[in-house]
Formats: structure tokens, sequence, C-alpha cells
């Protein structure tokens, strides 16, 4: 029997808890890199996409309306 948990114990210490940390550290540099990544290269969704192009129209719109606006690259 002690044979038997010895056994048991050392199974646990020399394959089960190296495997659980190498699939746990594997994960956290998954979900670390993900979150970089994320960080540099932001995901913007489809109604933020929207309301950006909505304002860029709406600013345009108040230039057009505007009588005292200047444009730069006018042709003479």
């Amino acid at each position: 029997m002690w044979a038997y948990l010895g056994l048991g114990a050392a199974e646990m210490l020399l394959v089960r808890a190296p495997t659980v940390m190498v699939e746990l550290t594997a994960r956290g540099g998954v979900w670390a890199a993900a979150k970089a990544y994320n960080w540099y290269h932001p995901q913007v969704s489809e109604t933020k996409q929207l309301q950006i192009e909505l304002e860029r129209i709406r600013f345009e719109l108040n230039e057009l309306r505007d009588p005292d606006w200047v444009i730069v690259d006018k042709p003479k």
C-alpha cells in the first residue's frame, strides 16, 4: 500500500505537476500575447467606425456651410 502511495506521489511530482505548469505557462503566454496585440492594434467595431465616419461627414458639412472657411488648395 505504501509503495503504491509513493508511486502516486512520484507520478504527481514528476509527471502531472510539470505538465500543469507548462500548460498554464503556455495559456498565460497566449493570453499576454493577445492582450499586447490588441493594445497595439485595437479592433474598432463597425458601430464605432460608422460613428467616426458620421463625425467626419458632419465636420465636412460644417466646413461647406461656413462662408469664412478658406480652402487651401483652391484652384484658380
